[in-house]
């Protein structure tokens, strides 16, 4: 008989995870190469994400935001785990330039906009603006011409990403069916903010959302996330792999005696 879900458990290991995180980047000095401040900010923003949901979950209705900052934890646990998976300098790049495309596009049509007005008159907030994406340009060692040369997407689908991992089954619960909740579609309207009524809908949620469920799986796939992280950045620190191992197994079996999966 299945003993059910310690959520006051769940809750500790998402801070032991927190706690792990920080001690992984204290390992790492204080100045990085730009590859490594890529998987330094991933992990920050996991982190970050993973408090955001210990926070929501004291309040009642922040159900749906809790289902997208779950969506979005184990987005960026998937995209580090890729990232270190390939361990190519050319991937990183694109990471970088993929996301300031849209600045320097921002850039041009500012640049398009004013030479359209006979090249003279640039207002002050345009002039801010061109500033702040050149600012992110020079910080990220690019220049906007290399931006602009790059593909638009950094890597492979989330799906294929998974694929390559051997981890494809895994999309429909960390990608899709979060998902409903990051976009707002109808599925995550019906199941946080309507009852059904005798003849239409009526504001309401219709039954409880146990969001608590959500904290092992991040924690289990963080644990996943560091596991690779120290093995390819810090090999010789067996014991981080160990805590890191320790902890998903500890998580894994919670899973296993809370009745609720399979696993």
């Amino acid at each position: 008989m299945a003993k059910g879900r310690d959520f006051e458990a769940s809750v500790r290991y998402c801070a032991s995870v927190i706690e792990m995180i920080n001690g992984v980047i204290h390992l790492s000095g204080e100045e990085w190469s730009r590859e490594q401040t890529v998987r330094i900010g991933l992990l920050l923003r996991i982190e970050h994400l993973i408090h955001s949901v210990l926070c929501l979950r004291q309040f009642e209705g922040t159900g749906e935001a809790i289902f997208a900052l779950s969506r979005l934890t184990m987005e960026s646990v998937t995209n580090l785990r890729y990232l270190l998976f390939k361990d190519d300098p050319d991937l990183y790049a694109r990471f970088v330039t993929s996301s300031l495309l849209p600045e320097v596009e921002l850039f041009d049509d500012i640049e398009r906009r004013i030479e359209e007005r006979g090249g003279t008159d640039e207002m002050p907030v345009e002039e801010s603006m061109k500033r702040s994406v050149m600012l992110a340009v020079r910080r990220s060692d690019m220049t906007p011409d290399e931006v602009r040369s790059s593909p638009r997407q950094w890597g492979p689908n989330y799906r294929d990403r998974l694929l390559e991992m051997g981890e494809e089954e895994a999309y429909l619960y960390v990608q899709r069916l979060p998902s409903s909740a990051v976009h707002g579609d109808w599925v995550s309207l019906l199941r946080f903010y309507f009852q059904k009524g005798d003849e239409g809908y009526r504001r309401g949620q219709p039954d409880p959302v146990e969001t608590d469920n959500l904290l092992n799986p991040i924690v289990a796939l963080t644990c996943e996330a560091i596991a690779d992280y120290a093995k390819a950045v810090h090999p010789s620190n067996g014991a981080l792999v160990r805590s890191a191992e320790l902890l998903l197994a500890t998580v894994m079996e919670a899973e296993a005696e809370s009745g609720d999966f399979d696993l």
